[in-house]
């Protein structure tokens, strides 16, 4: 009978010990997907299940980085161009005029929302 209350206060530590190390997985998860978005946030997690958790937290956290760098990086690469918008409009006297006055009054009223 002692024996058996060894063994069980034996299973119990082991019991608790995957337990806190399951919470401390679960944690550093939840704060490497912090800014990530619902539907990444899920998908990292994910990946993350293919991640071998033996024990050690900074190991764990730096193979999250990494699935994390690799496929929500966030860093945007603006392009900077050098390309300038330009219009370039007809003047008055070589616009095109309808015969037809009704076709007029819709050019001249499209002519004015359009910006100069």
């Amino acid at each position: 009978m002692i024996m058996a209350m060894g063994q069980m206060t034996a299973m119990e530590w082991l019991i608790s010990e995957l337990r806190l190390r399951e919470s401390e997985k679960t944690e550093t998860l939840r704060e490497m997907a912090e800014d990530l978005t619902l539907n990444e946030s899920e998908k990292f997690a994910a990946l993350a299940e293919g991640i071998e958790f033996d024990g050690n937290l900074d190991t764990y956290r730096k193979k999250l980085a990494y699935v994390k760098e690799s496929y929500f990086n966030k860093k945007t690469n603006k392009s900077v161009s050098n390309i300038e918008e330009e219009t370039f409009e007809a003047p008055e006297s070589d616009r095109v005029v309808s015969a037809d006055p009704e076709i007029n009054r819709y050019a001249q009223a499209i002519a004015r929302t359009i910006k100069r």
